[in-house]
């Protein structure tokens, strides 16, 4: 329940606490007193937007808090999801808009969004205000009612999760198969590639090889020649280098035996002769093996054109590069070979899916055609209490494609006569009948909301009477599970509260301020009778008023 509300600060309430009771409550108080500055303020802590013209002029700011006991401990699972503190015994919701523009909100003092506030107050309070009557006419509104009243909500949360596993599957084969699509338009242009590097079966670091190949048989006449001369000129027998340097240690040796460093020099020749004949033993050895050969130089010189055509084609350096993009085309090929796998596999899992929705959507089609009869049945016999006697009232569960919401789409029929045919309720129905209808609805399903609180913001609209009397006594009744505040103008109403706040405002020479406070008795005596004869208060108007709350 809201057991406490402040507010400062904010449109003409300059600074209002109040404690809330228990059970039926009732707010009542001239028009433009400021009920729907009440209403406003409250609409703030579940969440609802507001902008800098909230603030009372000359303030910097405006503050709204409330403090609520009495909630469904499975508050706590919000309070996680948005790392909130839990607190067992009470919530405190707090907003703050100040003058700049900037609006704050806190949950037991910690900062949270404005979207931890709305899912919060579907454990602590609910508003209905009169343009929630539109709801009516809503097809969703019209199903959560008979999902809400078959008291499973079970069958829903399974439908839901099914509905978005399958989804969520449908979503991934869909999204495979435009990409299996898309490579696939290009699968033979990618083969082409693909194959033309294949079979040109690239070796890395074969141009280099090939084109020092191609360099030594295009030379290799001039090569052979001048080995031969190397040779020739190192190996002459009667020039050659091998004979000079054997005449050169004859004429050391000469000598050795009177100039011992001559050993030495000879020492030194005898190595030189050594490697020079290893030399020309090399040489003689190449230019005999070397030959010229056309059909290997052609050979090469088409590989090499080969080659540098694909290094061209492919925007490539290197062979090492051709073959990384042979292999990177081979990989694609590989995904799109894979990706029809993929496919035919999420197509299976997809239709398992499927049949799981609808079999979970069966179930809850049959729990909602049972809770329509039982909807119908109690909203007959509640709205003939509250004056229609020859009111026909149907839940029409009608399939439809599975959705979010299940395989029905429901349509609440209404007659208030016998004589004419029920018709969708947003379609036929008076101001009046719809207040009275959608009272009797959320007395139906209040109790199995488990919200400790509920605000009617003039639900009473276009009756009165003995029906207003009727329509309180069903507020009354809802008052004995939850607290129950009803802002209303009508004074059979007003009665039934337990208790009764009055709003009212003052004129001062600057402004108009507001306020709010709870009556006592004899105050109660007197709005009440104001409510029913207007502000001339005869002691028949008092007599009536008190009969009226003794009723």
């Amino acid at each position: 329940m809201l057991a406490s509300l402040h507010i400062a600060n904010y449109v003409l309430i300059d600074n209002l606490d109040i404690e809330l009771a228990p059970n039926f409550s009732v707010i009542t108080g001239e028009t433009g007193a400021g009920k729907s500055i009440l209403l406003g303020a409250l609409g703030l802590l579940i969440g609802q937007r507001a902008d800098t013209s909230a603030i009372a002029p000359g303030k910097d700011r405006c503050v709204v808090e409330g403090r609520f006991t009495g909630f469904d401990p499975e508050i706590e699972t919000v309070l996680d999801r948005y790392d909130l503190d839990f607190d067992a015994e009470e919530c405190v919701i707090r907003r703050e808009i100040s003058a700049k523009g900037k609006s704050r909100a806190f949950v037991n003092d910690s900062p949270a969004p404005l979207t931890a506030l709305r899912e919060l107050s579907d454990f602590l309070i609910d508003i209905h205000s009169q343009h929630k009557n539109l709801l009516l006419g809503d097809s969703y509104f019209q199903l959560n009612v008979l999902d809400i009243y078959s008291g499973k909500p079970e069958l829903s949360d399974a439908y839901r999760t099914a509905y978005r596993a399958y989804m969520t599957k449908k979503k991934q084969l869909e999204e495979l198969r435009a990409a299996v699509a898309a490579a696939d338009s290009e699968r033979d242009y990618l083969q082409f590639r693909y194959e033309q590097l294949e079979n040109a079966h690239l070796l890395s670091g074969e141009e280099t090889q090939l084109q020092e190949e191609q360099q030594r048989l295009t030379h290799a006449l001039d090569i052979k020649r001048e080995l031969s001369r190397s040779y020739a000129l190192m190996s002459d027998d009667e020039q050659g280098l091998l004979l000079g340097l054997h005449r050169a240690d004859d004429a050391l040796a000469s000598i050795e035996k009177y100039y011992p460093d001559a050993s030495a020099y000879r020492q030194r020749l005898q190595e030189m002769r050594i490697e020079m004949g290893d030399i020309a033993s090399d040489l003689g050895r190449r230019a005999d093996d070397l030959s010229y050969e056309p059909e290997r130089l052609a050979e090469i010189t088409e590989r090499l054109d080969l080659i540098h055509s694909l290094l061209h084609r492919y925007g490539a350096d290197t062979t090492q590069a051709l073959i990384a993009i042979r292999d990177e085309l081979g990989e694609r090929l590989a995904s799109i070979t894979a990706g029809a796998d993929d496919i035919a596999r999420l197509e299976g899992d997809v239709r398992a899916l499927h049949q799981d929705v609808l079999a979970r959507a069966a179930e809850l089609t049959a729990e909602r055609l049972r809770s329509a009869e039982a909807v119908e049945e109690a909203l007959s016999r509640t709205l003939s209490l509250l004056g229609m006697p020859q009111v026909r009232f149907s839940a029409a569960v009608l399939p439809a494609e599975p959705g979010t919401h299940g395989a029905d789409k429901v349509e609440f029929l209404f007659s208030a006569n016998k004589q004419i045919p029920p018709e969708p309720v947003a379609q036929i129905a008076s101001g009046g009948e719809i207040a009275r209808l959608m009272l009797a609805l959320k007395a139906l399903i209040a109790d199995r909301l488990s919200l400790p609180a509920i605000v009617f913001d003039e639900i009473d609209s276009g009756v009165s009477g003995d029906i207003a009397d009727r329509m309180g006594r069903i507020m009354e009744q809802m008052g004995c599970g939850m607290q129950v505040i009803a802002i209303t103008h009508l004074p059979q109403i007003a009665a039934r509260g337990a208790h009764h706040y009055f709003v009212y405002k003052e004129e001062t020479d600057e402004r108009t301020h507001t306020f709010i406070r709870e009556l006592s008795p004899s105050e109660r005596v007197e709005e009440i009778a104001r409510m029913q004869s207007g502000n001339n208060l005869t002691a028949v108007a008092l007599a009536a008023a008190q009969q009226l709350l003794e009723k």
